[in-house]
């Protein structure tokens, strides 16, 4: 297998038809009835606007495709285990068929470094059930869930 060489930039308004593939194609991977995918998947995609409330990056190939996504939200929320607000990772997707390759972790990276670049000691992630697993493997902790009918079952916390 050839070594993947890649490249987090930050995202342009004309990356945007590249991004929302990629979460397309995340999302129809995930362990979900097609029907389910089908009528949610659009409120997984980014639109204009998201450029103005979120930092999004992008990992890109050497052919300068895009094949990762992150967005982060600096939404100032406190949780109950830190005194400060942690950056939240609004949308994290690699495409599947660059999956298990380190990209994701990568992209972690340069979350991490975004966070440390923007003042912010902690990440917060409301993950899909299957991501979890990649999530606590870089590092992050599940929150407890306090109240069932409030709280998000896969919430990760990362004090950085």
């Amino acid at each position: 297998m050839m070594k993947l060489s890649i490249h987090i930039k930050a995202a342009k308004l004309s990356d945007l038809d590249d991004i929302n593939r990629v979460i397309e194609a995340a999302v129809m991977g995930w362990d979900l009835p097609e029907r389910v995918k089908r009528l949610s998947l659009s409120s997984y995609h980014y639109s204009e606007c998201d450029f103005n409330n979120l930092e999004i990056m992008v990992a890109i190939d050497r052919y300068l495709k895009v094949v990762g996504v992150v967005a982060l939200e600096q939404t100032g929320i406190n949780t109950r285990l830190t005194d400060f607000p942690p950056l939240t990772i609004h949308g994290f997707y690699v495409h599947p068929d660059y999956q298990s390759r380190g990209i994701g972790k990568i992209l972690f990276n340069a979350v991490e470094k975004a966070a440390r670049q923007l003042q912010y000691k902690g990440l917060i992630v409301k993950a899909h059930t299957s991501a979890t697993r990649f999530f606590i493997s870089q590092g992050m902790k599940s929150l407890e869930i306090e109240n069932t009918q409030k709280d998000y079952p896969n919430q990760l916390i990362k004090i950085i």
